[in-house]
C-alpha cells in the first residue's frame, strides 16, 4: 500500500490519482469528467416526480438520476395520481381521450378515472366523420347517429363543413340543445332550412323505398 488515506478513512492504492478510494472515486468521477452531485432539492423532488420529470427538470439522464436517487434513499417511487383538472369538465365535453390525455400529458387510462370523478358519462360510441375541420377535435363531429330530421340535415351540411351539438353560448357539448356550424348558434328549424338550400331533401329515403327493387338473380339450384 502507499501509506496513503482516504477521506472516508480507508487506504488509497499507489496508482490512485485521485487520492481517493475506488468506492469514492467512482462516485465522485465519470470518465467524462467529474459527477454532478445531487442538488439540495432533490429530496424534496426526487420523492415527488416521476424519472421523466425529474430528467427535465435537473437537465440530467436516467442514470443520474438513478444514481441521486440512490445517494438520497429514495430507493422507489409510489404511483404519481395527479388530481382532476378545474377545466377537465369543460374539455371533455368535446374533446376525445386521446386529444384529453395529449393535452394533460397523461395516459388514457387516467382520463377515463377523470371521467367517472367528474360524474361524466362514458365516451359515446362513434359513427362516421363527414368532415374534419383543421385544428378541430374529431369528437365535435362524432358521436351516436341522429336519424332525426335535424339529425339527418346536420348529417347533410357536415359534407360543406363541420357541425357539432352545443349550448346557447355556442360552447361545445353533446347533450346541447342547439348546433354550431361556422361559429353560428342554430336551432334544429335553423339547420333544416340551411341543409334544404344545399340541397337536402328529407323524402329521398320514400322514393327509395318505392322504386322497383332489382330483379332477383336466377340459380342453378336444382338443376
Amino acid at each position: 500500500m502507499s501509506g496513503r488515506v482516504c477521506k472516508c478513512g480507508s487506504p488509497v492504492g499507489p496508482y490512485s490519482k485521485t487520492g481517493l478510494c475506488r468506492p469514492c472515486a467512482s462516485r465522485e468521477y465519470h470518465p467524462c469528467g467529474p459527477r454532478r452531485p445531487v442538488p439540495d432539492d432533490f429530496a424534496e423532488h426526487g420523492a415527488k416526480m416521476t424519472v421523466p420529470q425529474l430528467k427535465a427538470h435537473y437537465g440530467v439522464g436516467e442514470n443520474t438520476i438513478t444514481r441521486w436517487r440512490k445517494l438520497t434513499g429514495i430507493v422507489r417511487m409510489g404511483p404519481v395520481v395527479r388530481a382532476l383538472p378545474e377545466d377537465f369538465a369543460r374539455l371533455a365535453n368535446y374533446k376525445t381521450r386521446g386529444d384529453l390525455a395529449k393535452h394533460y400529458a397523461v395516459s388514457a387510462d387516467t382520463v377515463t378515472r377523470w371521467r367517472r370523478a367528474a360524474g361524466l358519462p362514458r365516451f359515446p360510441v362513434t359513427s362516421a366523420v363527414h368532415f374534419r375541420g383543421p385544428g378541430l377535435s374529431t369528437a365535435l363531429t362524432r358521436g351516436r347517429r341522429d336519424e332525426t330530421l335535424a339529425g339527418r340535415a346536420v348529417d347533410h351540411l357536415r359534407r360543406y363543413g363541420p357541425v357539432y351539438r352545443c349550448r346557447e353560448d355556442g360552447e361545445p357539448d353533446f347533450a346541447g340543445r342547439f348546433w354550431n356550424r361556422g361559429g353560428h348558434v342554430l336551432t334544429d328549424d335553423d339547420v333544416i332550412q340551411r341543409a334544404r338550400r344545399l340541397g337536402f331533401d328529407p323524402d329521398d329515403w320514400k322514393r327509395l323505398a318505392s322504386e322497383p327493387s332489382a330483379a332477383p338473380l336466377t340459380t342453378t339450384k336444382g338443376l
